[in-house]
């Protein structure tokens, strides 16, 4: 059962995760940006950031494990702003959580989309350079060129 110091630490480790489901989520919107305008360095950075976002909301979780297995305990030891807030601050996280996934989903078809157009170039250009070597006279070994006025 969680006493009353749990709940305020508690409380405090909502409201940092809520903080870091907001920074998520602006990583989330920046990605897209980075991936529609193709600049694969700042976007790698970003995915990094990210990452330790990640990691510091994983920390959290686990921190807040115990009060999420006996919620009906800790919440029945808030006073009635503090249950408020703490299902504010769960109710938004989650609602950040759900935005940056579906986000993600979207560019994850927009970078397969992108690869696809990227390869589609790439046999295109394989294809236009195997037209122009069949254009091209064949060079005989380390001959000269003749010149189109000499006899043969």
């Amino acid at each position: 059962m969680a006493t009353a110091m749990e709940g305020m630490e508690a409380l405090d480790l909502l409201r940092e995760q809520a903080r870091l489901y907001a920074r998520l989520e602006g990583r989330a919107l920046r990605q897209r940006e980075l991936i529609v305008s193709g600049r694969s360095g700042p976007l790698l950075a970003l995915m990094a950031e990210r990452d330790q976002l990640t990691r510091e909301l994983q920390v959290i979780a686990e921190r807040l494990r115990p009060v999420r297995e006996d919620w009906a305990s800790f919440r029945g030891q808030l006073t009635a702003d503090q249950r408020a807030e703490a299902e504010a601050l769960i109710s938004g996280s989650a609602a950040n959580a759900r935005r940056v996934m579906e986000r993600d989903a979207e560019d994850s078809r927009l970078l397969a989309t992108q690869k696809k157009l990227v390869e589609a170039a790439r046999v295109q250009t394989r294809q236009a350079e195997k037209a122009l070597r069949a254009y091209r006279p064949e060079e005989r070994d380390n001959a000269e060129p003749r010149r189109l006025d000499e006899a043969s």
